[in-house]
């Protein structure tokens, strides 16, 4: 099976550099002179536009340089006909998530438009993939927007960033947080950019999915607290399983993890820390790396960031953020007008679980666990909360992932849209629960998942083919049912990026969603046969869980 995947997307790339596929029409844009694209069965795509100066050599670890087109090639046409190249990484996502090639020259983004001409401007949506800041890729067949533009007329607009040490290693003399600027960056190139192609700078949406969700939790709190765009880059924002209860790095933990990164480099040591590290070979710099997250992992062991220190930090100069997810939106409710979409999966900490603790999880380890990720004095209400008890024997996995998919993802949700809901109408909530066929389960997880519970459980991550649609996933097709519910989604989301209303308009039988206000907690429920509303989703566990907080 896994041969076979690997083949179709070698053909679906392949297939898209064939001289004789029909092209686009030039699109003469300000930043990158002529650009052309092609045409599929359900799109016009524009793959690979640069939208910064290769960061490399002097450029790496440093603020991103918007890219210029040389006065004497304005005239020649580029041609955006194939995937640009993954940022560095070692990646382990399935391999519909994972780039062909790799290299520090990276910085693109890819567009899709329908191939139907519109006599309006298209909303236009911004996504930010995920994969913990240290893997994933803009241009890979799971986040093909091809059929999505086709079947609700947006523009999407997918964009690479820098990742790991690339993207958030820092120093004295290096800014930080490059990833988040690389992301701003791509944005600005919207604003300037987007209208040749038909879309609306004035009716931008971000939305992404984890380590994406995260950073648009950063940039939203960038253009609330420090109100540095005018007018602003982006005007909603839809999260997709946004890890709250995860913290940002500290200017202390973040330290450690750097200065360890820069020693098994052998750089540290030398006279110039910065000068040395951008001499290196690239995958001198990716070994390091992950080597360096084997340590962190040791070090923050106690700690829900453990094995994970290349995120964004806080209190830095180039991309300033102050707070942690839910003290941010939590203590700056009355600011954030925004209208925000946000959802989770079912079973969030699943995969977390079951990835990283391989062994039998028994009682002691549960409370050691507890204690340590939620503190000590918070073990006995939680086995209280949980209803824990010892069973000779027993396995505890399900249970940890249980707590940890509320206490980071779904009860802090609710608590979110709950603070925000105080000042802000326009605000929707999701829990997607649906298990789908194995093949749409291949999809998001690989055939030969490390995680085989994400065969059986509704996992994070599982809703990204549901929401993309893509054909070229899989040498397979969606169930007629799969494709209802998906349609479903990408119809909610694009309502929602056009009029800030995932209803507006709603076909008839379609489930109206529900403004999330904080009298009743209602959120859609999306499953099959077909989705409801739900009051107050994991209502008792979720008020038990606002009492221990979300800043751990």
């Amino acid at each position: 099976m896994e041969k076979q995947l690997k083949l179709l997307i070698l053909l679906f790339v392949s297939s898209t550099i064939d001289s004789t596929q029909e092209k686009t029409e030039i699109i003469h844009t300000t930043s990158n002179g002529c650009i052309q694209g092609f045409r599929n069965e359900y799109a016009e795509v524009f793959w690979g536009i640069p939208y910064a100066k290769p960061p490399t050599g002097a450029l790496r670890f440093q603020v991103p340089q918007p890219f210029k087109t040389e006065e004497g090639q304005k005239n020649e046409i580029f041609q955006a006909i194939k995937p640009g190249h993954g940022c560095i990484q070692n990646c382990v996502l399935p391999i519909g998530a994972c780039p062909e090639t790799i290299s520090e020259d990276c910085l693109s983004l890819n567009i899709y438009r329908p191939k139907r001409k519109c006599d309006q401007a298209l909303t236009v949506m911004i996504f930010i993939h995920g994969g913990g800041f240290v893997a994933g890729a803009s241009a890979v067949p799971l986040y093909d927007a091809s059929r999505l533009v086709h079947l609700t007329n947006v523009i999407v607009v997918s964009i690479n960033y820098r990742l790991g040490a690339f993207g958030f290693y820092w120093n004295k003399d290096l800014p930080g947080n490059v990833g988040l600027l690389d992301q701003e960056l791509a944005m600005k190139w919207v604003q300037r950019n987007i209208h040749s192609f038909g879309g609306n700078p004035s009716n931008v949406v971000l939305f992404g999915q984890s380590a994406g969700s995260t950073s648009i939790s950063c940039h939203l709190q960038n253009l609330v607290i420090n109100n540095v765009h005018k007018p602003p880059l982006f005007h909603k924002v839809i999260i997709e399983s946004l890890p709250i209860g995860v913290p940002l790095r500290s200017i202390e933990s973040a330290t450690v993890a750097n200065n360890a990164f820069a020693s098994l480099t052998g750089c540290l040591s030398s006279n110039d820390t910065t000068l040395c590290l951008q001499s290196l070979p690239s995958d001198v710099i990716l070994q390091a790396q992950s080597l360096a997250e084997g340590a962190d992992l040791l070090l923050e062991a106690d700690k829900l960031t453990a094995g994970q220190p290349w995120e964004p930090t806080l209190n830095l100069i180039a991309f300033p953020l102050i707070y942690n997810h839910a003290n941010f939106f939590a203590q700056n409710s009355s600011r954030i007008k925004i209208p925000i979409l946000l959802g989770t999966v079912y079973d969030e900490g699943t995969l977390f679980i079951y990835e990283t603790q391989t062994s039998t999880i028994n009682y002691t380890d549960l409370q050691g666990y507890i204690g340590g990720l939620w503190n000590k004095e918070n073990i006995i209400p939680i086995n209280q909360a949980y209803n824990i008890n010892f069973t000779l024997g027993a396995d505890y996995h399900d249970v940890l992932s249980q707590i940890l998919g509320d206490n980071v993802f779904t009860c802090a949700a609710r608590y979110v849209l709950q603070s925000l809901s105080l000042y802000n109408s326009n605000l929707y909530l999701y829990v997607y629960n649906y298990l789908p066929n194995i093949n749409t389960t291949v999809a998001a997880y690989g055939n030969s998942s490390a995680v085989p519970e994400c065969y059986t459980k509704v996992c994070h991550e599982s809703e990204l083919p549901l929401v993309f649609n893509s054909d070229f996933v899989l040498p397979y097709k969606l169930t007629l049912e799969e494709q209802h519910l998906s349609q479903l989604i990408g119809k909610a989301f694009t309502n929602f990026a056009k009029t800030g209303n995932p209803n507006c308009p709603l076909s008839v039988g379609d489930e109206k969603w529900p403004r999330f206000k904080n009298t009743t907690g209602q959120n859609i429920l999306l499953t099959l046969p077909k989705s409801f509303i739900e009051s107050n989703h994991r209502g008792a566990i979720c008020d038990f869980c606002n009492t221990l907080g979300y800043d751990f």
